[in-house]
């Protein structure tokens, strides 16, 4: 393949969307099979597929940074002001999840008299905590 063309840049973003399968994309821009797999197998599509990848994952980024306090601010909602434990166990769960904690067992939980009067959940320092201690 010598340059892409605006069919090849159309099959790249229907890759991309993740909605179709490679059979259904082929049949779609009435290609065969083997012709989409040769396209993919081509070193230039497979640089501008990968550059397309690189660009919708750093917008992502960027929109997931932009919207990252909202959802903070929501979670901090969620831990501090929900009735419910399972809720605020959840948020508190699934940010030290996200942080690289290992998962806490349910010996880990400890005063549960303060849950239930102050709607919050004890979490025992982890070594290498934020605070360096």
């Amino acid at each position: 393949m010598k340059r892409l063309t605006k069919l090849h840049r159309d099959v790249i973003e229907l890759l991309l969307g993740g909605e179709l399968t490679k059979d259904q994309i082929a049949s779609s821009v009435k290609k065969s099979r083997q012709t989409l797999y040769n396209w993919l197998k081509d070193p230039l599509f497979k640089a501008e597929l990968e550059e397309r990848k690189a660009q919708l994952d750093s917008l992502y980024k960027a929109r997931l940074l932009r919207n990252a306090g909202h959802a903070l601010d929501r979670a901090k909602q969620i831990l501090t002001q929900s009735e419910d434990d399972r809720a605020a166990a959840t948020v508190i769960a699934d940010t030290l999840d996200r942080a690289g904690y290992p998962k806490l067992k349910q010996v880990d939980l400890k005063h549960e008299h303060d849950v239930k009067s102050h709607g919050l959940v004890f979490i025992p320092a982890v070594e290498g905590d934020i605070d360096g201690e």
